[in-house]
């Protein structure tokens, strides 16, 4: 399975509990920032068909607390630890925290979207979890 067909197996199912999905990624033999892209791959495919509005997008203004906290569940039921922050685009702090990171790890990738419709910015990064 391609990591499409295994996104659309975990997230067009009810969520299952934390680890209780096997994805090893370390068969892959794939760099850190290969497996970052991947999850990626999965983020996106997950949010569309979790919170897409039939038009290939999410409205990120749209989602809530607890939308958010549903796509982590997924992720944990695969062993995959997801955070996100939302934050004004323009916050230095936050944009040097992030853009400092060495790239030694999963969770120093991150992903900046910056909404258009509510002008904020989203940082979503990956973990594996233990």
């Amino acid at each position: 399975m391609d990591i499409l067909e295994i996104s659309r197996e975990i997230f067009t199912k009810p969520v299952k509990s934390k680890n209780s999905i096997q994805l090893d990624f370390s068969e892959l033999n794939i760099s850190t920032d290969e497996l970052f892209k991947e999850l990626l791959i999965m983020f996106r495919e997950g949010m569309l068909i979790l919170f897409g509005n039939g038009n290939g997008r999410v409205e990120l203004s749209n989602l809530t607390e607890t939308d958010f906290f549903k796509i982590k569940e997924y992720f944990n039921s695969f062993g995959v630890d997801i955070t996100y922050e939302v934050t004004s685009p323009n916050d230095i702090d936050v944009l040097n925290r992030y853009n400092n990171k060495r790239k030694d790890s999963l969770n120093d990738y991150y992903l900046r979207i910056v909404s258009n419709v509510n002008g904020r910015a989203y940082y979503i990064s990956f973990a594996m979890l233990v």
